[in-house]
């Protein structure tokens, strides 16, 4: 809940989708996960999912919708 109040009150949302894209770059050489976590498999695939589903939201604020005319 405290991620989707930071999108939706956040003055740039493209620049928050920006950021994010590049910590999800940075976060694959980052070896601040325990090693024990790291080869989790059910971890790894909870990960992915919430940030492919955070991505999705966050592409929902930053992208225009264009009316149907």
């Amino acid at each position: 809940m405290g991620l989707r109040a930071l999108a939706r009150t956040h003055p740039d949302p493209a620049q928050l989708l920006r950021a994010w894209r590049e910590a999800l770059g940075d976060s694959a050489a980052d070896a601040s996960v325990p090693s024990s976590a790291r080869q989790s498999e059910t971890l790894a695939e909870r990960c992915q999912a919430f940030a492919e589903d955070w991505t999705a939201e966050l592409v929902e604020l930053a992208v225009p919708t264009t009316p149907m005319p």
